[in-house]
Parts: C-alpha cells; sequence; structure tokens
C-alpha cells in the first residue's frame, strides 16, 4: 500500500501518541488532535485517507463528526471509531451514520492497524 495520510481524534494526548506511532510503522502520515477545532480545520486543509475519533461526549469531538458528514465527499466512508461505550443504541446510530468501523477500547495495536489500513485502502478504491 502507498503512503496514507491519518487523523486521530482522542482527547487522550497519550493514546493518541502511541496510535500515531503504531499507524507510522505501517507506513502512515500521521497528526494528533486533541482539539476539536483543530482537527475540524485539519480535516479542511488535508484529505486524510482515513480519520480515527473518539465519540464519546466526554471527548468532544462530535462537532467534528457532523464537520465530516457534512462537508466530506464521502461522508463518514473513511472515519474509524475508537469507544468505550457499549449501548447497542449509540453503537447503532454509529453504524447508521456510515462510519467505516467502530472499534471497541480497549484497542490493541493489531487492531488498530488492520482497521486504518482497511479505512485507507477503501478510501484509495
Amino acid at each position: 500500500m502507498s503512503p496514507f495520510k491519518v487523523l486521530i481524534a482522542d482527547d487522550n494526548a497519550d493514546l493518541g501518541w502511541l496510535l500515531a506511532g503504531i499507524l507510522r510503522r505501517a507506513g502512515a502520515t500521521v497528526d494528533v488532535c486533541q482539539d476539536p477545532d483543530v482537527a475540524i480545520a485539519n480535516s479542511d486543509q488535508t484529505d486524510y485517507s482515513a480519520i480515527l475519533v473518539e465519540p464519546s461526549p466526554s471527548a468532544g469531538f462530535q462537532p467534528l463528526l457532523d464537520h465530516l458528514a457534512a462537508n466530506r465527499t464521502d461522508g463518514l466512508d473513511s472515519v474509524v471509531v475508537a469507544t468505550t461505550e457499549s449501548d447497542p443504541a449509540f453503537r447503532a446510530e454509529l453504524a447508521r451514520s456510515g462510519v467505516f468501523r467502530i472499534l471497541k477500547k480497549p484497542l490493541t495495536p493489531a487492531v488498530v492497524r488492520e482497521a486504518m489500513l482497511a479505512c485507507a485502502a477503501h478510501h484509495d478504491e
């Protein structure tokens, strides 16, 4: 696979940088944001192959998801969400919104790498 660009939007800086390292070793160029407004600005300026978002209300990234759904030509098709939320209604709403994949935290390096590579490949089709 050719190099791909990833945005990680998570309020946990340590987790974001850990995930970035995993994805860089897989060949990705990675931007990490803890601020939803910065993530929105980055998403407008860069055509990311995959975007990993923490969608919990406490993380504050719902505005990013709304922005991506309204402004990307592929909607949320290049978005992977990682969440601890197990509420079936919440997960069903995410699935209906068109996100590429929903990952349950805690994450493993292999799960993150596989999901983001699959998302990037899907984006580049």
